[in-house]
């Protein structure tokens, strides 16, 4: 078995292990072709949570192409310069404070650092075919360094100390999670062309205008736990023509009134909102609301006028009876089409012919006069 290191601890009960071959071994999987082609080899070995704190035997599987160590208790990776063919690698959750503090691998892909204490990117210049590279939950405070990351297509730097929106020209990033930052104001998306997915929650951003107009690929993002205040901001992103998926949960804009329609109507295109599918009906409660047609507008009146017609009092009321000291010399009886007017007039000559004896039309208006 692994040889045990005693290590000192706040609570004295911490053991760090060193890794071995023999423990190398048990974890390996994945057998296939070598890089180069002329063998056969384990490619993957996986071994987190076992608190280890020594790789240095891995210099012997010089064949490694995935790699886990996750959830260990590692500061050095010196040793994995010594591994020429690594594609994927996980080092999240242990205690690394310098990103790739060894020689890469030429053809390395993804490489996963969350988690750790982290505090700057550095220069990833020989870093030309890295693709998903994991930062979230350090302590980074600016994003710089990537420029050579020429194939970087999924970033993730989100819970980091990161204020300004930068350093991210000729990258072809499809992903961009820049989530609990201490971002103000977005800036620095323009070069990112081809960007799809942008998550910018639990920040401190107010407008919307820095999202630029020309991203004609941005389909999801995420301004949750934002300080976004008006629903004039929603105008920065009528131009963005494959925008689905918006999120605006926990900011004050979703207090304003008939919020989820007004967004609706400014993006017809939206699939979900607020983390929830938006329906048919929503859609045409949003345009009935704020640009009704004429059948639309037509069709509410009359519904109107027949509601007023049946809670109408029809009952001619002697307070409004002429009397001998000021009778009435006509009496004009209107009203939408249908709504009783001829069968009131009828009856008023009928009841009191003493006052009336004509009934008739002129321009819509029912007269009645002695």
């Amino acid at each position: 078995m692994s040889s045990q290191i005693e290590e000192d601890s706040k609570d004295g009960s911490d053991i760090l292990q060193a890794l071995d071959e023999e423990l190398v071994t048990k974890n390996l999987s994945n057998l296939g072709r070598t890089a180069d082609g002329t063998k056969f080899s384990y490619l993957n070995l996986s071994i987190p949570g076992l608190n280890l704190s020594d790789i240095a035997c891995l210099s012997k599987f010089k064949e490694l192409q995935t790699l886990n160590l996750s959830n260990n208790n590692l500061n050095d990776l010196s040793v994995l310069s010594e591994l020429p063919f690594l594609l994927y690698l996980n080092v999240s959750n242990n205690k690394i404070e310098k990103l790739f503090d060894f020689l890469p691998s030429y053809n390395l892909k993804e490489a996963d650092f969350s988690f750790n204490r982290i505090t700057e990117i550095g220069n990833l210049s020989n870093f030309h075919y890295l693709q998903s590279l994991q930062l979230n939950n350090n302590q980074i405070k600016r994003i710089e360094g990537l420029e050579y990351c020429h194939r970087l297509k999924n970033l993730n730097l989100a819970h980091n100390l990161i204020k300004k929106i930068e350093g991210l020209e000729n990258l072809p990033l499809l992903g961009l999670d820049l989530r609990s930052n201490q971002i103000k104001k977005i800036e620095g998306l323009e070069p990112l062309k081809y960007l799809r997915f942008l998550n910018l929650s639990g920040n401190m951003i107010k407008f919307l205008h820095g999202i630029p107009e020309k991203h004609e690929f941005l389909e999801q993002i995420d301004f949750e736990n934002n300080r976004i205040a008006s629903l004039s901001e929603i105008e920065h992103l009528t131009a963005l023509n494959l925008l689905r998926d918006l999120n605006l949960i926990s900011n004050p804009v979703r207090e304003a009134e008939d919020y989820y329609s007004a967004v609706i109507f400014k993006l017809p295109k939206l699939v979900f909102l607020d983390n929830r599918k938006i329906d048919s009906n929503d859609k045409v409660n949003a345009k009935n609301l704020f640009h009704p047609s004429a059948e639309y507008i037509a069709s509410r009146d009359h519904m109107t006028n027949f509601i007023f017609n049946i809670i109408q009092d029809h009952k001619v009321r002697e307070s409004t009876l002429p009397n001998i000291d000021s009778p009435y010399p006509i009496l004009l009886l209107c009203g939408p089409e249908g709504s009783g007017t001829s069968h009131m007039a009828t009856r008023l000559a009928k009841q009191f012919p003493e006052y009336f004896d004509y009934v008739y039309w002129l321009l819509n208006f029912l007269f009645l006069s002695k």
